[in-house]
């Protein structure tokens, strides 16, 4: 990892993956000269964090001999994205004044990248899946695996009422020849119901009226 140098520090420019622990953002204080400036134990350092547009927080800084080190398991709670840092250096002088240094400055801000882990990606991923594809794919599984037949009932009134906790395999109704699933606890149209298999399906597709009523009297 290379040295950058940013107004009147020196940092390691770290970058690091989601929930990594083991990475230290390393920051030299330089004194006017580009001297090294040994940070002062005895003063309050905090690491200021921002994404940019929003103020995050407070962060601790630790002091190892002329650096001051800010621990990535510290942004574990952080999401993916861009951050800028400052660390801010307070202390009273010995007639109690207040006092104020802030690294960098005067003009610019330490930035770091949290980068996205697998384990990230493979939930953002999960996230682009709609729920029309979650039915697609149930269709497809019922279809393929432990459809033999489906069960065909006279209409969406007549499937909802003697089926209200769902059913495991396909239903088509009847008036419509629609394919119907139980998906998410509540019943999901899922358009018409293709097939050259099954006569009783193909037959439903003209109607219910054209079947007669005594057909279904049974379901």
């Amino acid at each position: 990892m290379g040295q950058k140098l940013i107004d009147n520090i020196e940092t390691n420019d770290m970058n690091f993956k989601h929930l990594e622990t083991t990475k230290d953002i390393i920051i030299s204080p330089k004194n006017e000269y580009g001297d090294p400036q040994r940070p002062d134990a005895t003063h309050t350092w905090t690491a200021k964090v921002s994404d940019g547009t929003n103020y995050v927080g407070d962060y601790a800084v630790k002091i190892d001999g002329a650096d001051l080190i800010v621990d990535s398991e510290d942004f574990t709670k952080l999401p993916v994205g861009n951050y800028q840092l400052e660390v801010w250096e307070q202390w009273n002088d010995a007639d109690g004044t207040s006092e104020l240094s802030i690294y960098p400055s005067p003009r610019q801000t330490i930035s770091f990248t949290i980068y996205a882990n697998v384990a990230d990606q493979a939930e953002e991923e999960i996230k682009r899946i709609g729920f029309q594809d979650v039915v697609d794919q149930a269709v497809k599984n019922v279809s393929v695996s432990y459809l033999a037949r489906p069960l065909v009932v006279e209409n969406e009134e007549a499937l909802k009422a003697k089926y209200p906790k769902g059913f495991y395999s396909l239903v088509v109704t009847a008036d419509t020849g629609h394919k119907w699933l139980w998906v998410d606890n509540t019943w999901k149209d899922c358009g018409a119901y293709q097939s050259v298999e099954y006569p009783e399906v193909d037959e439903a597709r003209t109607g219910a009226k054209s079947l007669g009523s005594k057909k279904y009297a049974s379901l």
